[in-house]
């Protein structure tokens, strides 16, 4: 979050969570003392489940996403901190979650091996995340794949030709698959996608939140593709309002540690 107003864009059109990814969550979880969130962004998730906790924290290293935090929320606490060094007691969490992040905490041992300390034995550590969106309307989504694969290059490795991308991003539109998470025999996922409807212009702020693209936007090699995406979207969809059906695929996958 580095990309001069990024958390705000964050904070105002990505998706929000859903009463669904809550409950199957909260479902695992059976001691309900400390709730940890790491990577919390502007508190999205942290907010909705720290209802259900006796005290609840969020942690991130972005000091613009913490500042997007409403100012009235005195229920949560909030720190700057690194994933990698989690500022808690071993064996003192008894929730830990990462919402849209995971992808970005490499190398995914290091970042487990600290989680599994601070989880209490019966902890759960429950990640969320949903790929690349679904629009409803074909032309729509073609022209939406168009930008996410051909201009950002989301079926690329960091580094390759034509790839936008500082994280692997095929790893999260896969739903974590190819990440080897600890505690496997208590593993579950659940996939919970969720359809809104909005206009094009809200989905393309969505698109403008994508990290590949702000990178794009820096180099200053391309221009900025968006404004032609925005106006080829607008002219195939026939209703006054611009109104798109988008399925976000959200996903969440979560281990007990024994």
């Amino acid at each position: 979050f580095g990309h001069d107003g990024q958390a705000k864009l964050y904070n105002e059109y990505r998706p929000r969570y859903t009463k669904e990814i809550v409950n199957e969550i909260i479902s695992r979880v059976p001691l309900r003392d400390l709730y940890v969130d790491v990577a919390c962004g502007s508190g999205q998730l942290t907010a909705l489940l720290a209802p259900f906790f006796k005290k609840s924290i969020g942690l991130d290293k972005s000091f613009e996403q913490l500042g997007q935090i409403p100012k009235e929320e005195v229920q949560i606490e909030y720190i700057a901190g690194s994933a990698f060094d989690l500022p808690f007691e071993s064996n003192s969490v008894d929730l830990l979650t990462v919402a849209q992040a995971l992808h970005w905490l490499v190398p995914y041992e290091t970042f487990f091996k600290e989680v599994n300390r601070v989880l209490k034995p019966g902890g759960v550590f429950a990640t969320v995340g949903y790929g690349f969106s679904h629009p409803k309307n074909e032309q729509v989504k073609r022209i939406g794949n168009k930008f996410y694969f051909d201009i950002l290059g989301a079926d690329k490795l960091p580094g390759e030709p034509g790839c936008w991308w500082e994280t692997i991003r095929p790893t999260i539109d896969a739903h974590y698959r190819d990440i080897d998470f600890p505690f496997a025999d208590t593993l579950v996922r659940k996939y919970l996608p969720n359809t809104v409807t909005m206009t094009v212009g809200h989905y393309c702020n969505y698109l403008r939140t994508l990290s590949a693209y702000r990178t794009l936007l820096r180099a200053g090699t391309l221009g900025d593709p968006m404004v032609e995406i925005e106006e080829e979207m607008e002219n195939v969809v026939s209703n006054q309002e611009h109104l798109i059906d988008i399925e976000y695929p959200f996903f969440v996958v979560s281990y007990v540690r024994h």
